[in-house]
């Protein structure tokens, strides 16, 4: 990996989009990391090379990295959470209580955190995605078939409508099981990640519906309910629909019409995606040949999306009036327009792509002599849409195509709005690749870092580029296909009321005792939990250090040359974490052990202090709690403006998977560091050499204890303040230098009576100096 000087570039001097040209542009070329002994750790994710001028991220927007099962999810990730609507639900919603273990909402919330703290740092969405392969193998199951989510008429026709519902469900579970939703380990060219984002684009709102629903209690987010009498989803019921249902929700009326006796059956349901269908050739009648086969006529975005809103569908059901199953026409009347309008592209093939690869002709004011309009040229996705609803049809009008026609579909209600284009996903492949998908966001006006810009920016993963609207809304390229595109109600934050929202947080999670295990004691002995007397606030100090264990082992092969290279590291997951007072008895208020349902490849005793049964609610004896109880106390700390003190704590914050600002970080590793000490710049100090020299105390001897860690770090942290105040710390520091390199960087032994001898040390296994000490990782010095 070359990392040549590259601050004289600017992102102005990367390449530019080529309207005429179907190349790809490099910057949409599949990312992927070089892994070294290191892992991610010495990745550089700030640029690529030199040669290639592609930066991976020279904005203020944070990217998500690749290196992660189901990673594809990346590219509608960004998507959500420039979603500011729903960051404002998802960020209300982790500061309540939550009960369940793998919730997605909570999940998100965290994510979309990390995201705002990221100042352009790469994040790993690795805690959600891990939720995320939970979920589907029980979400549908569990959820429960109620009255509302029936027909209400006849007896036989709702146990017709509970079974339709739960084979449903049975479809979205099977569909879930792998093939439409989850990655595949080895991809092939063949993949659809098209059609794996669409299944995961219906399927996240689902289940955030699912998890935020409360009916009794939803919140009336959305002003035009909050003014109705009427707002159930079941008028039976006269249940608020749900957060996600307010903002997603097309509100539609499914009608059902029995072709022999005219009887119709309606329910109110909240669909959250919008599939494009397209209009099919038209197969030549008997005589006729190929060549008189009928092509595809041409239609607009807006003909299509209103075709597939108002589709009707011929069924077979059972009918109330006739008493028996009769052919029936199924069809959907629009009842009301959401804050955000979500599609899907349903591109399956050649001939649909065509439609997006169009370009039309548009009318423009010819603003030179005041008079008269001008013809340009528009790509075929709309930049903005009109839709209003009258009676029970309804409008849809391009307003790029139709400028004037704007102030018709003006309004603040829910049968009328002007809709424009804030994001699009799209497959990406060249010719045989292996395809990869992106995203096109625009960050919403509160988030510009400048105005002289495009509000555009492409998302490759952890590569993060500003580029212009045309080139997100052009599709002529083949190797550029729409996935998902996104649309926004101009006015939608006047439409929505914030302040229904929960806004207070909840702490009680710091003062409680929780607790999986079956075998711990009533009371914990190795730390004393807060009192909510010491409620932490701006600036509080406190220690912390974390232990890991190995899902899986690193991968690695041999190269011609006999050297070692590494594929994919091994994947570490937090396993412990102990965090305590930052006053002089340095008391735990939390040593929590992490479960894990996943099967554990190597607990890394020597490093970690983990046996085996340790992280098992059967038989650990420590206090054992979920990865998102022992998560969510460390965010709480984070937002509440806590100082963390501890020894390597980039890494240990990176697997955790939490992003905390470098104002609260205060690291020993970096203290005690001089950066320009030549051959020593790529390697720290370890935490026991430093305890050997500073502290004449021996850590670590047996294995690792995060809370002795934690403490030692803390006093190592003291004596700087210490040393600082005496004008000494500089000399102190060259004293450490000079005896790590008369000791070869190996602590000293201690007599029989625990004093340290000064003097040449004794050989040890453990290494002084290196990136961390809690991860096996940490290499000699070299």
């Amino acid at each position: 990996m070359k990392t040549g000087s590259i601050s004289s570039f600017d992102e102005d001097h990367m390449e530019q989009w080529d309207e005429t040209d179907s190349a790809m542009p490099k910057c949409y070329r599949r990312v992927e990391i070089q892994y070294s002994r290191f892992g991610v750790d010495d990745f550089d994710f700030g640029y690529e090379s030199v040669d290639t001028l592609i930066f991976y991220n020279k904005t203020n927007y944070g990217g998500l990295e690749t290196h992660i099962a189901n990673s594809y999810c990346n590219a509608l990730l960004q998507v959500l959470y420039f979603t500011l609507l729903l960051r404002y639900v998802t960020k209300s919603h982790i500061g309540q209580p939550c009960p369940k273990e793998n919730c997605l909402c909570c999940e998100l919330g965290f994510l979309f955190r990390m995201l705002e703290d990221s100042k352009g740092q790469n994040c790993q969405a690795s805690n959600f995605l891990k939720a995320f392969s939970t979920i589907p193998q029980g979400a549908w199951t569990q959820s429960k078939v109620t009255k509302s989510d029936c027909v209400s008429f006849e007896t036989k026709c709702e146990i017709a409508a509970y079974r339709l519902i739960l084979l449903y469900r049975l479809f979205l579970l099977q569909l879930a099981d792998g093939l439409g939703l989850f990655e595949p380990e080895t991809p092939e060219p063949s993949l659809s990640y098209s059609g794996l984002i669409q299944n995961f684009n219906r399927f996240i709102l689902e289940q955030l519906h699912q998890e935020t629903n409360t009916p009794k209690t939803n919140p009336k987010m959305l002003r035009s309910i909050a003014n109705e009498d009427d707002i159930a989803i079941n008028e039976e019921d006269g249940e608020v629909p749900s957060l996600i249902q307010q903002l997603f929700g097309l509100k539609t009326a499914s009608v059902s019409q029995c072709s022999q006796c005219g009887n119709e059956a309606m329910r109110m349901t909240y669909p959250f995606v919008v599939d494009l269908v397209y209009p099919k050739k038209s197969i030549p009648t008997v005589g006729q040949s190929k060549q008189f086969e009928t092509v595809i006529p041409r239609k607009s975005f807006s003909d299509i999306l209103h075709a597939s809103l108002r589709r009707e569908t011929p069924t077979k059901a059972f009918c109330t009036k006739c008493q028996q199953s009769q052919p029936m026409v199924a069809r959907k009347i629009l009842r009301g327009l959401p804050p955000v309008l979500t599609i899907n592209s349903g591109v399956t093939s050649n001939e649909q792509a065509v439609f997006w690869r169009q370009y039309g002709e548009i009318l423009e004011p010819n603003f030179t002599d005041g008079a008269g309009r001008v013809a340009t040229e528009s790509p075929w996705l709309p930049k903005r849409l009109g839709l209003k609803l009258n009676g029970n049809e309804f409008i849809v009008k391009e307003l790029d195509r139709e400028p004037l026609a704007q102030a018709e579909f003006e309004g603040d209600g829910i049968d009328c709005g002007v809709y424009e284009l804030t994001s699009v996903v799209s497959q990406i492949q060249q010719e045989k690749d292996i395809p990869h998908l992106v995203s096109h966001v625009r960050v919403p006006d509160s988030e510009l870092t400048s105005e002289k810009r495009s509000p555009w920016y492409l998302f490759n993963d952890f590569l993060v580029k500003n580029v212009t609207e045309q080139e997100v809304r052009s599709f002529k390229g083949s190797w550029k296909v729409p996935a998902a595109v996104q649309y926004t109600r101009v006015n939608a934050n006047e439409l929505i009321d914030l302040d229904s929202l929960p806004s207070s947080v909840d702490t009680s999670i710091l003062f409680d005792d929780i607790s999986i295990s079956k075998n711990r004691t009533d009371t914990p002995v190795s730390h004393k939990i807060l009192s909510p007397e010491e409620l932490p606030g701006p600036g509080t100090l406190v220690a912390i250090d974390a232990e890991f264990v190995a899902l899986n082992q690193e991968e690695t092969e041999i190269r011609s040359d006999g050297t070692k290279s590494m594929i994919r590291p091994s994947r570490l997951s937090l396993a412990r974490v102990s965090v305590l007072r930052g006053d002089d008895d340095a008391v735990p208020f939390i040593d929590d052990y992490i479960a894990t349902s996943e099967p554990v490849v190597d607990y890394l005793t020597e490093f970690s202090g983990i046996e085996a049964g340790d992280l098992d609610p059967a038989t650990s004896k420590h206090t054992l709690v979920p990865l998102k109880v022992a998560y969510k106390k460390l965010r709480l700390l984070v937002d509440m403006g806590c100082v963390f003190v501890g020894h390597g704590l980039k890494k240990d914050f990176r697997i955790i998977n939490i992003l905390v600002p470098p104002e609260q970080v205060i690291d020993t590793v970096d203290i005690y560091h001089i950066r320009n000490r030549q051959r020593w710049v790529l390697f720290k100090i370890s935490l026991r050499f430093l305890a050997w020299h500073l502290l004449n105390e021996d850590i670590q001897k047996d294995t690792h204890d995060s809370v002795e860690d934690a403490r030692t770090a803390l006093a190592i942290y003291k004596k700087y303040l210490q040393y600082r105040e005496e004008g000494r710390f500089g000399q102190v520091l060259e004293e450490v230098y000079e005896a790590g390199r008369k000791a070869n960087w190996l602590k000293s032994a201690k007599d029989a009576s625990g004093v340290v001898r000064a003097g040449t040390p004794t050989l040890t296994k453990t290494p002084a100096l290196g990136i961390g000490d809690s991860t096996p990782e940490s290499p000699a010095m070299v």
